[in-house]
């Protein structure tokens, strides 16, 4: 399992390289790859897991693309892990390579409106004061 880049910011992508080691094969070899969402979501990333490659007979390799979708929510960076599992005979053989999505946020989507309602306030009133993201941007905790 081969990331293109360690690291990849939201709305980007990569070549993903799945290489056979030691002797050619034969015959084709399919692999499974699959993500472990460390703290990442599925919606944070295209394809969709598991998928299925084939190692082409006399071939080393098979690769796909990965996508970090874009969003418009103030997170910190994810983090996942890609794993390739191919059946050798009776054992089945894994290999895992990390990968960090980093969080891409426009800095006019990180201002934040304070506003209360149009009264006069005294000393010793309660006001209400509402805090809010421009339109359509969220924050995961």
């Amino acid at each position: 399992m081969e990331p293109q880049f360690s690291s990849l910011a939201e709305g980007q992508q990569m070549t993903v390289t799945v290489r056979l080691t030691g002797d050619l094969l034969p015959t084709a070899l399919p692999v499974t790859v699959t993500a472990n969402m460390l703290t990442a979501e599925a919606t944070d990333v295209e394809p969709v897991f598991p998928l299925t490659l084939t190692i082409p007979a006399n071939d080393r390799t098979a690769t796909f693309t990965f996508k970090a979708t874009g969003d418009m929510i103030i997170e910190d960076d994810e983090t996942l892990e890609l794993t390739a599992s191919a059946v050798f005979g009776p054992d089945t053989r894994t290999h895992t390579a990390g990968v960090t999505i980093t969080n891409v946020t426009d800095p006019a989507h990180r201002i934040v409106t304070l506003s209360s309602a149009p009264q006069p306030a005294f000393e010793g009133d309660n006001v209400v004061v509402t805090a809010s993201l421009p339109a359509g941007v969220t924050r995961r905790n």
